[in-house]
């Protein structure tokens, strides 16, 4: 997982290794730094999220993790050793030194000792209660024990209180954003038969629920038609299939155009403007060959059907994109295998970037 760690100058990528373990990479004048940071995220964790939760300018790190399995705690969770741990939240707050340090006690979701296999499947922060503290919203799933949605409030400390439970079978995937333009954090929330909710916050931390809609595997979010509501993409994993989502009054308009990336299989894709022509792009790794693939978007809202190709060193597994020297234009960012024994973190900084048709 490669994260912007500096949203401000896009010069820092946190890097999350399967085990836990955190890299900071640093572009200092095109030089590449590796900054190798100790922290106990928990060997199962899920999702990560990243942001300053406490005001003071560092970002700072909550851990989605699988807490229990069969009733009986996962080894090493952050939260203690405690059968309840398993129901905590593992809150790091940043600092300068580019550590994090957990927020104990953990904010516990409930609390029970029954048989247990869920795990949070989706992460994200939003001011849902409008009182200037960012608040964290997750989503909870498994095979036993009660599936939800749960809003907990921060207190710009890095505090948080008890959570909002909000029933919901199999949740997915959770993004907040205001998608109905009246000035209140909501979420989106989809579940595993691919099928999406929009819940519509009223500004005091509730919510109601909004619209239904059909979605597919990865869904991100982008101006494509540059109007002032958030507009959707969805996509396939193995299928390529695109589903975009026009924003309205009501959250998106009912009926999506659906479009076809003609790829067999997506690891994960950005949403940026990568040629600098006004439109939203969408660039695609499949984590199995070499290249970046690109759907370049143009001024009808859709995308051109030619599969563009980025030439990249070694098979990308992760990327993420910033203007990393701040030149003004989009960079990217990948760490690719280059082969059996070398794993290399590369920058892209053409501007714009040289792309090949396919």
């Amino acid at each position: 997982m490669a994260i912007n760690l500096d949203a401000q100058t896009g010069q820092e990528i946190l890097l999350l290794d399967p085990v836990g373990g955190l890299s900071v990479i640093s572009f200092q004048n095109e030089e590449v730094q590796v900054q190798r940071t100790k922290v106990n995220i928990g060997r199962n964790f899920t999702k990560i999220l990243l942001k300053d939760l406490n005001k003071d300018g560092y970002p700072d790190l909550v851990s989605g993790i699988r807490g229990k399995r069969s009733g009986k705690l996962i080894s090493g969770h952050p939260c203690g050793t405690d059968l309840n741990a398993g129901n905590g939240v593992p809150v790091y707050l940043g600092s300068a030194k580019h550590s994090f340090d957990l927020q104990k006690p953990c904010p516990l979701l409930e609390t029970n000792s029954g048989k247990d296999d869920r795990y949070v499947s989706g992460l994200d922060a939003a001011d849902f209660n409008q009182d200037g503290a960012l608040d964290i919203v997750l989503s909870r799933t498994g095979n036993y024990g009660k599936n939800y949605l749960a809003v907990l409030s921060g207190d710009g400390k890095g505090g948080f209180s008890d959570p909002l439970l909000i029933d919901h079978a199999r949740p997915a995937q959770v993004i907040a954003a205001d998608y109905n333009n009246d000035g209140k954090a909501d979420i989106l929330v989809s579940n595993a038969k691919q099928n999406g909710q929009l819940l519509l916050g009223d500004g005091e931390g509730h919510f109601k629920q909004g619209m239904s809609f059909k979605t597919l595997d990865f869904h991100r979010l982008g101006h494509f038609n540059n109007d002032s509501f958030p507009d959707m993409v969805s996509i396939g994993r193995h299928t390529g299939k695109m589903l975009l989502y026009f924003g309205s009054k009501d959250g998106f308009l009912p009926d999506p155009i659906e479009l076809n990336s003609g790829l067999r299989r997506i690891a994960d894709f950005l949403v940026i403007d990568l040629d600098d022509d006004g439109n939203l792009d969408l660039l695609f790794i499949n984590g199995r060959t070499p290249g970046i693939r690109v759907l370049l978007g143009q001024e009808s809202s859709g995308f051109k059907q030619n599969v563009e190709v980025i030439p990249s060193k070694g098979i990308p597994l992760l990327f993420a994109s910033a203007d990393f020297n701040q030149d003004g234009t989009n960079d990217l960012f990948t760490l690719s295998i280059l082969d059996k024994r070398r794993v290399a973190a590369i920058m892209y900084q053409d501007s714009p970037l040289k792309i090949k048709s396919k």
